[in-house]
């Protein structure tokens, strides 16, 4: 698990958070969270359910940080990019500016240091849907 967190581009967070994935033909599946980071979000579903590689969807989530305990309310276009058993990773592929802010905020408070945020949007390089003025 250490060199798989090694090799990792963009910190991951615990925290409580639960989701609504729609997926399909307007498949909603319930999850939990299990971490999230500024580029994706890896899920475990509440029943093992089969779901297509690639396929895109709605995903809904809501979270409560560890370190500022504030709960906020996101929405992103994800990729499903694999899947073991009931657990999904998840790719964001597309967001509005404002959920974006959210989610960079939430990074912000879990990772508590401004540099480091910076660090994982140079990484990230851009984001789907948000012009480039918007992701700095």
């Amino acid at each position: 698990m250490v060199q798989e967190q090694e090799r990792r581009k963009f910190h991951r967070f615990p925290f409580e958070g639960r989701g609504l994935l729609s997926v399909g033909n307007a498949r909603r599946l319930h999850c939990r969270v299990v971490d999230i980071s500024i580029n994706g979000a890896l899920l475990e579903l509440h029943d093992e359910t089969e779901v297509v590689m690639g396929v895109e969807g709605d995903l809904g989530l809501i979270l409560r940080g560890m370190i500022a305990g504030t709960q906020i309310d996101l929405e992103f276009i994800v990729e499903i990019v694999w899947q073991e058993e009931a657990v999904l990773g998840c790719h964001f592929i597309q967001v509005d500016p404002e959920n974006f802010d959210r989610l960079k905020t939430f990074v912000l408070d879990n990772l508590g240091d401004p540099s480091l945020l910076d660090r994982e949007l140079v990484r990230l390089g851009y984001w789907p849907g948000v012009g480039p003025s918007s992701a700095a």
